[in-house]
């Protein structure tokens, strides 16, 4: 559907500034629907001619749109809206499911699935997971969050979480070494390992009682941006996520993991049972 352009779509007398005006309009359009998935925008041509903008104020006001992820632009074309890519709806839930399937193991293996395949609805080998580990120092965020001391012995993870090929999330998960030292968990080489973090710690006998999960959305630093291709400056989510365990007889955080994905990919769904 055609978008409407006419001068009273800007008020030049109005606090907002221009280019935001215009990308105010753009953007409910495409919202509303006016404007479809893969439709070319008009030119900035056509935009200066029927609002009376000049080019500098069109291109920033695509720009803005850019940088949210609604509009592609590309060099020697129409700009365009973007597709939105497929969300990830990540439910709590998904944790008392993976205990349930622990439980019920006894001497089989593990199916080869996860929490992270099931939410993105791929198979077990459509998915693949870059991992750097090294023993390291518990920086002062993870001592506040491991309940240790700063300074003291973990085990370090570096994840960066592909589907086909293409990375969509980047996770840092710190253990104390000492409950982990010398066993599979420690090998990079075991990744990915069917049922996540759950299944790892539980290999090694900490059976999760609890999970904390706290997010917040952010700009992401050049470097994430490149690590997740992201085309656009749009905002990630940063998810930090605590596992509690019984150690000798103690319920004690045993792993702490942050997880950074694009905001428009991800959608967290939290369900609680209040019997």
């Amino acid at each position: 559907m055609p978008l409407e352009l006419n001068e009273k779509m800007i008020d030049r007398y109005g606090d907002r500034a221009l280019h935001r005006q215009l990308a105010d309009r753009i953007r409910d359009a495409i919202r509303r629907g006016e404007l479809r998935p893969g439709e070319a925008l008009p030119s900035e041509a056509d935009f200066t001619g029927s609002t009376g903008l000049s080019r500098t104020s069109v291109r920033e006001a695509l720009d803005v749109l850019t940088a949210e992820g609604l509009v592609v632009k590309r060099s020697g074309s129409a700009s365009r809206v973007a597709t939105p890519p497929p969300v990830r709806h990540v439910s709590t839930a998904r944790y008392a499911d993976e205990l349930a399937i622990l439980r019920g193991l006894g001497n089989d293996t593990h199916p080869l699935t996860s929490a992270f395949t099931a939410d993105h609805g791929v198979a077990w080998d459509e998915h693949g997971i870059d991992a750097v580990y090294a023993e390291d120092a518990a920086t002062e965020a993870d001592a506040a969050r491991l309940d240790v001391e700063p300074g003291s012995p973990v085990l370090r993870r570096q994840l960066v979480k592909l589907v086909a090929g293409a990375p969509v999330q980047l996770q840092e998960s710190v253990i104390p070494l000492a409950l982990v030292e010398d066993t599979p968990v420690a090998d990079p080489a075991r990744q990915p390992w069917p049922g996540g973090t759950l299944a790892e710690l539980h290999s090694v006998g900490l059976v999760v009682t609890r999970v904390v999960e706290e997010a917040h959305a952010r700009t992401p630093t050049t470097a994430e941006r490149r690590s997740l291709e992201m085309a656009a400056a749009g905002p990630v989510l940063d998810v930090v996520r605590i596992f509690y365990a019984n150690v000798d007889g103690t319920e004690r955080p045993v792993e702490a993991s942050t997880v950074v994905a694009p905001a428009a990919r991800m959608v967290l769904r939290y369900e609680t049972a209040l019997d």
